[in-house]
């Protein structure tokens, strides 16, 4: 057995691609790596912003945060679909209670 060199990368064609990205714009993958985080981070804090306006608990809040933060908008979808219900609910007059949990409502 031989030991893969740098000419012979492990996964093929894609390696030597990865490889060379690595080698020769190591300073634009890192730059488009922090970009794309602090997008995602951004995304996470609107997430935790519109939750807390929603009326959800902090363990929710908090669950919300790491979707959105490791999934970005395809997560924050959802909630933004919540927060238009919650929205619609609130100018026809019933209120927020649809942000609030089913334990802790009082009927």
């Amino acid at each position: 057995m031989v030991a893969a060199s740098n000419e012979d990368f492990v996964l093929g064609f894609l390696g030597n691609f990865l490889l060379y990205l690595s080698n020769h714009y190591s300073i634009h993958l890192r730059n488009s790596f922090i970009i794309v985080l602090l997008i995602h981070l951004f995304e996470a804090v609107t997430a935790v912003l519109i939750a807390s306006y929603i009326g959800l608990t902090l363990s929710a809040i908090a669950k919300w945060f790491k979707a959105v933060f490791l999934y970005g908008i395809f997560s924050l979808k959802f909630l933004l679909r919540r927060l238009y219900q919650v929205e619609l609910a609130r100018q026809s007059g019933k209120g927020a209670k649809l942000g609030v949990p089913r334990e802790l409502k009082q009927e």
